[in-house]
C-alpha cells in the first residue's frame, strides 16, 4: 500500500474513533436524571369541634412516576389510610399538625400541615327547675340558671307570664291573686345567637282561711286549752286563743312570719324541727294535713281571713 493510501486510511480511523468517543459522550451528557417529588396539596387545614376532618395528600413527580407517600406525626385522634388522613374533631382540641412525606424511592419532599381548631357556638341550657308552685295571695319567687358550654355567661328572660308576675334580671315574682289559676311562663337563656327556652308550669295551691279551717278547728281545739296556751300565764307566754293573740307571739318573739312558713317558729314547733318537745305538748301530733293547712296560711301571707 502506498504511503498516500496508508495516511488515508490513518485519517479514517481516527475520524472514525473520534465519533465513536463524541456518541458516547453525548450519551453521557442526555442521560436522565432524577427529581425529587412534590407535594401540592394544601398546607394547612381548619376544624371545629364535632366535625370530620379529611386530608388527602397529592404530590407530583417531575420524571412521571408515582410517588409514595406517608403521613407521620399525627395527633391521636386522626387515623391514616394510604395518602389520607381522618377523625372526629374531639372536645378539647388544639391546634395542632401533622407531617406528609412524598418519596420516589430516593428522594424525597416534606410538607408540616398545620391544623387550626376553631371554636362552634354552642346553645345554653336552661338548669332551673320547670315546676313551681304558690298559694293563692302567697308570694312567688323563681329565679332561673343557665349554663354555656363554651364557658359564657347567658342572658336570661321570661317570656308569656301571667300579669301578676313581674320580671327582673334572672328572677321573676309576684303575689298571686285570691282568682289565680294554674298557669305558665317561659325561661329563655341566650348567648346572643343561640338560645335555649324551657316552659315552666305554675301550680295554684287553694288558699286556707284562718277563721274557717285554723282558728277553732286547730288552735282551740288542740293549743289554747288548760295548762297550755291559753289564760293569764300562758306556756312560753303564748297565747293562741284568737288571731291578734297568735299574731302578738310570746317570749321567743314572733311565732308566725307571714310569707315565710319555713322561719316561722309555730311551724317548727308543730313539725319537732327545734328543740324541745314537739307541739301540742303531751298530745298527739298534729295530723300532716292540718300542718300543710298552717303553711298554705302562713305562705299566703298569714292574713285573719
Amino acid at each position: 500500500m502506498s504511503i498516500r493510501n496508508i495516511g488515508i486510511a490513518l485519517v479514517t480511523c481516527l475520524v472514525i474513533i473520534a465519533g465513536i468517543r463524541c456518541a458516547d459522550m453525548g450519551d453521557e451528557i442526555t442521560q436522565s436524571v432524577n427529581h425529587a417529588p412534590v407535594i401540592t396539596s394544601a398546607g394547612s387545614v381548619t376544624t371545629t369541634v364535632g366535625q370530620r376532618l379529611l386530608y388527602r395528600a397529592v404530590a407530583i413527580d417531575p420524571d412521571g412516576t408515582t410517588p409514595t407517600i406517608w403521613l407521620f406525626n399525627k395527633p391521636s385522634w386522626l387515623s391514616v389510610s394510604t395518602d389520607s388522613i381522618f377523625g372526629v374533631t374531639p372536645d378539647g382540641a388544639v391546634d395542632t399538625s401533622f407531617m406528609v412525606v412524598a418519596s420516589d424511592g430516593s428522594l424525597d419532599d416534606t410538607l408540616m400541615v398545620s391544623i387550626t381548631v376553631g371554636t362552634v357556638n354552642r346553645a345554653p341550657i336552661v338548669t332551673s327547675t320547670d315546676t313551681a308552685s304558690v298559694v293563692q295571695l302567697g308570694h312567688f319567687v323563681y329565679r332561673a340558671t343557665a349554663s354555656d358550654p363554651d364557658g359564657t355567661t347567658p342572658t336570661i328572660s321570661f317570656a308569656d307570664f301571667a300579669s301578676w308576675l313581674t320580671p327582673d334580671a334572672d328572677s321573676i315574682f309576684g303575689q298571686a291573686p285570691s282568682d289565680a289559676v294554674d298557669t305558665s311562663f317561659q325561661v329563655i337563656a341566650s348567648d346572643g345567637l343561640l338560645a335555649d327556652t324551657l316552659l315552666v308550669s305554675i301550680t295554684i295551691i287553694q288558699g286556707v282561711s284562718y277563721s274557717a279551717q285554723l282558728d277553732s278547728v286547730v288552735f282551740r281545739a288542740s293549743c289554747a286549752i288548760s295548762g297550755c296556751h291559753m289564760g293569764p300565764t300562758p306556756a312560753g307566754g303564748l297565747r293562741l286563743m284568737s288571731y291578734n293573740h297568735l299574731m302578738a307571739g310570746g317570749n321567743s318573739g314572733d311565732v308566725v312570719i307571714p310569707y315565710e312558713p319555713d322561719s316561722s317558729i309555730l311551724v317548727m314547733r308543730i313539725e319537732g324541727e327545734t328543740l324541745g318537745p314537739r307541739m301540742p305538748y303531751l298530745h298527739d301530733p298534729l295530723a300532716d294535713s292540718t300542718i300543710q293547712f298552717i303553711r298554705v296560711w302562713i305562705a299566703q301571707g298569714a292574713m285573719d281571713n
